[in-house]
Parts: structure tokens; sequence; C-alpha cells
């Protein structure tokens, strides 16, 4: 295998040589041998090559802390239908599609993940009140006239 480094970070990988003559001066290529797939060596792009292996670069508190928030708020997006479905077929005194133990543990699901956000900006939250009172079945409609002065 051989890998293609841009100070030394591994941007490409292939089986065989590939001409250097085009590579830029930050650009190498060096022979690596390893028991791992072309596949499982893919998975590896971006990481470090230092003394002969690569090796996963480290990641800063703020990026760990933005890859936490973004899986908390997949989260919550992903779960935000069984929530309404929930919700509606409850109001409508249809069956639920959900227990009651699987909507609490639902609930206590997304709750820890708003628990677990770290930034100081709240999670994007379909449950999240409104900052202001606002009936969506007025919404739309003019305002009633009073009635006129004399």
């Amino acid at each position: 295998m051989y890998l293609q480094l841009k100070d030394n970070f591994c941007v490409g990988i292939s089986e065989f040589p590939v001409n250097e003559e085009h590579f830029a001066e930050n650009e190498t290529q060096v022979a690596y041998t390893t028991s791992e797939s072309l596949d499982e060596l893919r998975d590896k792009l971006g990481w470090v090559y230092q003394d002969g292996e690569l090796v996963e670069p480290e990641k800063s508190e703020e990026q760990v802390i933005a890859e936490e928030n973004e899986f908390y708020t997949e989260l919550l997006k992903e779960t935000d239908w069984y929530m309404m479905r929930h919700r509606d077929q409850v109001e409508l005194g249809v069956p639920t599609s959900l227990s009651d133990e699987q909507y609490k543990a639902l609930l206590q699901l997304r709750q820890d993940a708003r628990d677990n956000y770290r930034e100081a900006d709240p999670p994007p939250d379909a449950e999240s009140e409104p900052t202001e009172d606002v009936d969506p079945l007025q919404q739309g409609e003019p305002p009633q006239d009073e009635e006129p002065s004399p």
C-alpha cells in the first residue's frame, strides 16, 4: 500500500505508487505495510502519519463538544415525529403506537440529550416553549373590528 501525505496528513491511499511529479512541495508518498484492507485504510484518511504509523489526530475540546452537540441535536430531530404522533393519538383518543412505558423512555432519552448539550445556546427542539404567547388557531385571522366610535 502507498499513502499520499500532505503535511504528514494522509490524503490518499493506493495499492500502487502514484507519479509524484505533480505533487506539491509539502506532499509526499510513502510505502505502508499493513494487514488492513484498502477499505479499512480509507477510514483513516485525514489521520496523521507519525513514526511509520497512521495515528488519529487529537480533537480540540471545541471539536468534541461540537460533535456531541450534533449527535444530541440529530437525536432530538429524529425523535420529534414519534413525540408528535403519540401526542396527536392521545388528543384524538385513538390507540397509541407507543406504550406508556415506551413513551416515558423516549421522553427520558430526549431529556438526557438536552441535559448533555454543552453549548450556551439550547438545542433546537420542537418541544421548546415559544417566547411569545401564540395561539396557532388565531394566526392568519384578521383582527376583529371594534365597534365604531360615534
